[in-house]
């Protein structure tokens, strides 16, 4: 429970950060701490909403950071646009390891 914690505060303490890296773990658990988040949130119409619109900067920005860490190309990220098949491609490129496992992310200091 600690780990999703601390990947959730550290994708908002890097909210506006769009270089660095963030490692596989740090990225999937703030993903489902923010799913997680803005379900229970979305049950209250005005809350969700403004939630809704408050993570998509820090959504993006720990999107690029992994594919950073990957190696890829952050406008890999536009493939989401492209219904299904897009979307699909976008999860296993997020899923890829880690370029260079050495190098120390963003996320751990």
């Amino acid at each position: 429970m600690d780990m999703i914690i601390n990947a959730y505060v550290m994708m908002w303490k890097n909210y506006a950060n769009f270089s660095g890296k963030t490692n596989i773990p740090g990225f999937w658990w703030a993903i489902l701490a923010d799913l997680v988040i803005g379900w229970v949130l979305g049950f209250i119409p005005f809350v969700g909403t403004v939630y809704a619109l408050a993570v998509i900067i820090p959504t993006i920005a720990i999107a690029v950071r992994r594919m950073h860490d990957a190696g890829l190309h952050w406008a890999l990220l536009f493939l989401n646009c492209i219904p299904i098949l897009g979307q699909i491609a976008c999860v296993i490129l997020l899923c890829q390891p880690s370029k260079n496992p050495n190098v120390i992310d963003i996320d751990s200091l």
